[in-house]
C-alpha cells in the first residue's frame, strides 16, 4: 500500500513509499525480481478509466533486477521490495497522487500493476 511521505521537513509531502509484490503464474506468493527491470510511475491525480490511454506520468523511477535487490524484503506473503520515492521538483495539483508498477516485457509492451492511489493531504 503506497502511502505520501514528508521527507524534506517542509510542509507538504514530497516523496512516496511503496512496497512492491511481483506476482507469478500458479506461484503461491510473490517471487523475487531477478532479470529485466521495474518502473514506477507517478500520476497527478486520478487515473481516467480508458487503460489503453496513460497520460505521461509526473515522474519516472527505474530499478533494475540487480538494483532492487538493495531494496528487498521478506513477508509473510513473499518476496518483496520497499522503495522510498522522492519526487524533486513535481507539486501535486491535485489532492491525490496515483502509482503505478510496469515490467516492459519487449517490442513496446508492459505488464502493468494494479494503480494505488495516494492522499496528500494532512
Amino acid at each position: 500500500m503506497p502511502v505520501a511521505l514528508n521527507l524534506d521537513g517542509a510542509p507538504g509531502p514530497d516523496g512516496v513509499a511503496v512496497k512492491l509484490f511481483a506476482g507469478v503464474a500458479n506461484a503461491p506468493k510473490p517471487a523475487p525480481i531477478r532479470s529485466g527491470e521495474i518502473e514506477i510511475l507517478l500520476f497527478d491525480g486520478l487515473l481516467g478509466g480508458d487503460a489503453s490511454v496513460m497520460p505521461n506520468p509526473a515522474r519516472t523511477w527505474t530499478f533494475t533486477a540487480r538494483e532492487l535487490k538493495g531494496f528487498e524484503t521478506q513477508a509473510m506473503v513473499g518476496t518483496g521490495y520497499q522503495l522510498t520515492l522522492r519526487w524533486g521538483d513535481f507539486r501535486p495539483r491535485s489532492d491525490r497522487v496515483t502509482v503505478v508498477a510496469r515490467h516492459p516485457i519487449g517490442q513496446g509492451r508492459y505488464l502493468y500493476s494494479t494503480p494505488g492511489v495516494i492522499s496528500c493531504v494532512p
